[in-house]
């Protein structure tokens, strides 16, 4: 189309032009496709799906369209962040159960290692009551 730069575009042809620019998106391989079927064919991507129900859940009007099922877009895109969320949650239980594993089996461990440390730190320095606490417990023993 060469028009001179200066013309005025009639108003029907301006909106025409406008929709189509903004119907099209890039491709994950570079090509153009329709806005609706990259949001379809990318929904199980979460930031794709939270776009598409935030923008419906701000302007719920707009689902109501003859053309495209975005009612079933606007769902598969819930639960899509439902299936997120649970993920989330369950990736969030596995590392709580794993820190307590940790903290129960390790911890326990390493504040042993330490304590034998610190025993034998003390009795190297000072055997004596390392001496009477083993002969005290000798004596209860036989009692």
């Amino acid at each position: 189309m060469n028009a001179h730069p200066n013309a005025v575009i009639p108003a029907a042809q301006a909106s025409e032009i406008q929709a189509r620019a903004q119907s099209v998106a890039i491709g994950d391989e570079g090509e153009t496709v329709e806005v609706w079927e990259y949001f379809a064919e990318n929904i199980d991507d979460f930031a794709t799906a939270k776009t598409i129900v935030d923008h419906f859940s701000e302007n719920p009007k707009l689902l109501d369209s003859k053309e495209l099922d975005l009612h079933g877009l606007f769902v598969r895109a819930k639960l899509t962040i439902k299936r997120q969320q649970i993920a989330y949650a369950q990736a969030q239980e596995a590392m709580r159960k794993a820190r307590e594993s940790s903290r129960s089996v390790l911890g326990v461990v390493r504040s042993f290692t330490v304590f034998v440390k610190s025993l034998s730190t003390a009795i190297q320095t000072n055997p004596t009551p390392a001496a009477i606490a083993c002969s005290v417990a000798v004596m209860l023993w036989f009692r």
